[in-house]
C-alpha cells in the first residue's frame, strides 16, 4: 500500500482487525524479530479499504451454490 510502507506479503497477509480508520494506523503483527509495530494507514486509502471489505462481506453471506451459479453466468 503507498504511503504506508509496507512490503506487497504484508500487505497480502492483513487482515480486517489490523486496519483501525479511526486512529488511522495499521498493526503488523509478527515483523522483523517478531516483535508487532503500528504504521500509518493512508487517509486516501480509507474508502478504497471500506469498499473492499463490505464487497467480501456481501460474498461471505451468500451460499456457495449461489457464488458458482454467478460464476457460471
Amino acid at each position: 500500500m503507498n504511503g504506508s510502507g509496507l512490503r506487497h506479503k504484508r500487505c497480502r497477509c492483513l487482515r480486517v482487525k489490523d486496519l483501525c480508520f479511526d486512529m488511522g494506523h495499521i498493526v503488523i503483527r509478527n515483523g522483523k524479530g517478531g516483535k508487532d509495530r503500528i504504521t500509518v494507514l493512508p487517509q486516501g486509502l480509507h474508502d478504497a479499504l471500506r469498499n473492499q471489505i463490505s464487497q467480501v462481506a456481501a460474498l461471505a453471506v451468500k451460499s456457495p451454490v449461489d457464488l458458482l451459479l454467478a460464476a457460471s453466468a
